[in-house]
């Protein structure tokens, strides 16, 4: 399958994620919150707190997006595999995001019975995404995933 070249990034304040967009017309999308964002200290890996305009000011770089003033730099090929960051954040995400898919459900949809939510998907997720909590990867997949099996 043909690579499609990154074209854009962006931060994306209202669902707080990073949006690249692709050659093709593909979008990707991951939840800051996901991406490890941390710096060595000399002893230690120290988490890098990042207001809303420092991560507006992010960049494409080739196959990379980055963040020249907080020192960050992601490869889109790492996003695109959910690798976000090193072995034991990743371990730790999978912890956090080990739903059955009825849990996925409310969490994404917290206020909706089951039926509701195959009803109404498309309007429960704009909820959601006004919300302002984002989405994570694991969400994102149930979502796309409901709607491809015709929910």
């Amino acid at each position: 399958m043909p690579h499609s070249p990154a074209i854009d990034a962006h931060y994306d304040r209202k669902c707080k994620a990073i949006v690249v967009d692709f050659a093709d017309g593909s979008v990707g999308i991951w939840p800051v919150r996901l991406l490890e964002m941390v710096r060595y200290d000399g002893n230690d890996w120290v988490p890098v707190e990042a207001t809303e305009a420092q991560l507006e000011a992010v960049e494409l770089g080739g196959e990379h997006i980055y963040w020249d003033e907080l020192d960050q730099d992601f490869r889109i090929s790492d996003l695109k595999a959910g690798i976000y960051g090193r072995k034991d954040w990743r371990d730790s995400l999978m912890s956090v995001n080990d739903f059955t898919e009825t849990e996925d459900f409310a969490a994404i949809f917290p206020s909706m019975t089951e039926p509701e939510m195959v009803e109404s998907s498309h309007e429960a997720l704009a909820k959601y995404k006004q919300s302002g909590k984002g989405l994570s990867q694991k969400e994102m997949e149930t979502w796309a995933n409901s709607l491809a099996d015709g929910v």
